[in-house]
């Protein structure tokens, strides 16, 4: 008889023990779909394209690790020239785009634009350091004068802490945020900020490195150059090459042309900008009247030198050479 009963009801009407399911599925807060079709939970991490991640965890540690050691250092130089106590102490570590670190800074501040090179070969970029005008010390402390040996210092913190062979240099001042054009706004990059106390008086030191200018070094912060000794053999092999088994081929290449550019400088603007300039137009660069002008030889940085006059022409005079290899087969 039961059997009977269900063949006569309609297809569409659901059993008695079909309905049971449904109402404890509903109760369950799932449907016997979503029980069947359910695999193992995955948790979802949203990539955010326009702030990449791009250190890990572990690159934060070292960057931090080197920068409470360089506040302990630039403590005792800043005490040293400016005979007062000042005192310097690593602050917070924030990974943010090259926008976010101009706009947060006061107009006018101190800003050191620096280079480097790693076994005698640049950096792909430069990074900055920024002393709050709000500390004294631009006023009391000739920054150009001491840039130098502030530079020499950090260089010294990444070579002892890595076994590296980093060497900075200062390439230009500036005292608006806004004239400075390192990186693109969109670019990420790391921001050290140090406590500073000069008395009575506080303010900040901070430190933006550039992903691209971090991007050769980020092995050595994640340990990897105990095992992999890669980054550091590139570099050394940029532009130098082995004379002893090499030395028929280098013979060869004496005799090829290669292009020897002279910089006066850089800027970086929009394209609607550059649409807009017409004659008579002046665009500012980033380089400093008074600093040295930049030689590349096949776009690779080889030397700075000075601007002066042989016989009616523009010639320069070689004050740095930054490739010790070619400095040595000049002196021989």
């Amino acid at each position: 008889m039961k059997n009977l009963q269900e063949e006569m009801l309609p297809k569409d009407l659901l059993s008695q023990e079909e309905i049971k399911k449904l109402f404890d599925a509903i109760n369950g807060g799932r449907t016997p779909s979503d029980e069947e079709d359910a695999g193992p939970l995955r948790k979802i991490q949203i990539y955010d394209f326009k702030r990449p991640n791009r250190f890990s965890e572990e690159h934060k540690k070292a960057l931090s690790e080197v920068h409470k050691k360089t506040a302990l250092s630039w403590t005792k130089l800043f005490n040293q020239y400016l005979q007062s106590e000042v005192e310097i102490k690593f602050s917070s570590l924030d990974i943010l785009n090259f926008d976010e670190f101009i706009r947060s800074m006061p107009t006018p501040t101190s800003i050191i634009i620096s280079e480097a090179t790693m076994d005698s070969v640049p950096l792909p970029n430069s990074f900055l350091i920024e002393i709050d005008p709000g500390t004294a010390i631009p006023d009391k402390c000739d920054l150009t004068k001491i840039s130098k040996e502030l530079l020499d210092e950090y260089a010294a913190i990444w070579n002892k802490l890595y076994d590296m062979e980093l060497s900075f240099h200062k390439k230009a001042m500036e005292m608006n945020p806004h004239h400075v054009n390192i990186d693109l706004l969109s670019e990420m990059g790391a921001l050290i900020t140090m406590e500073v106390k000069n008395g009575d008086v506080e303010g900040m030191v901070n430190v933006w490195l550039s992903y691209l200018f971090l991007k050769p070094l980020l092995p050595y912060l994640a340990g990897t150059n105990k095992v992999n000794i890669a980054p550091k053999k590139l570099y050394k092999e940029i532009n130098s090459m082995n004379s002893n088994n090499d030395s028929q081929i280098e013979t060869g290449l004496d005799n090829l042309n290669i292009q020897v550019v002279a910089e006066l400088g850089r800027t970086m603007k929009k394209l609607k900008e550059i649409k807009e300039v017409q004659e008579g137009h002046i665009m500012e660069l980033d380089n400093d009247v008074y600093g040295p002008i930049c030689v590349f030889v096949n776009n690779v940085l080889f030397a700075h030198a000075e601007t002066c006059v042989v016989d009616d022409k523009f010639a320069l005079r070689i004050l740095e050479i930054f490739d010790e290899n070619s400095l040595i087969k000049e002196q021989s």
